[in-house]
């Protein structure tokens, strides 16, 4: 449960508007899922994730991603 917490707590900041950058953003986050491991990652924290994505960032966010 810790370790879930600490992830969460990691991936808040990382869906904030102003983050969706670019390429810089992306590997962040695609990093920090990818070593708490994306299978693990809970089916409502997803639908955050890509639902923040969507809302938030601009093209160069897709055009990098």
């Amino acid at each position: 449960q810790a370790r879930k917490d600490s992830f969460i707590t990691d991936v808040r900041p990382l869906l904030q508007p102003s983050t969706f950058g670019g390429a810089r953003a992306i590997n962040n986050l695609v990093n920090l899922i990818d070593d708490f491991g994306s299978e693990e990652v809970e089916p409502a924290l997803r639908m955050e994730i890509l639902t923040k994505i969507c809302d938030n960032a601009a093209n160069h966010y897709f055009r990098a991603w």
